[in-house]
């Protein structure tokens, strides 16, 4: 199982980082992308079987909700020291 969730880690970080924040609702307007995605980290990982594969599949959702939460906790950081400088 953690090596499932370590794949799951891995293909919603790919996902971040090729589509942005997004909502896991909002991944099949960019099918094309993730079925890349999914294919290149299946194939490194050799995901091979269909149980396998599911379980990871439903664990990226919460993944990627939490890169998300870390991203716009970034964002929010950074409103703040811009804040900050300017009425400094």
């Amino acid at each position: 199982m953690k090596r499932e969730r370590r794949i799951a880690e891995e293909i919603a970080g790919e996902l971040h980082r090729a589509l942005g924040p997004i909502l896991p609702e909002a991944l099949a307007e960019n099918r094309d992308t993730v079925c890349e995605v999914f294919e290149r980290v299946f194939d490194r990982h050799h995901v091979v079987t269909e149980d396998v594969g599911a379980r990871i599949l439903a664990r990226v959702p919460k993944e990627l909700a939490v890169l998300n939460l870390q991203f716009a906790e970034l964002n929010r950081q950074l409103d703040a020291a811009i804040r900050q400088t300017r009425n400094a």
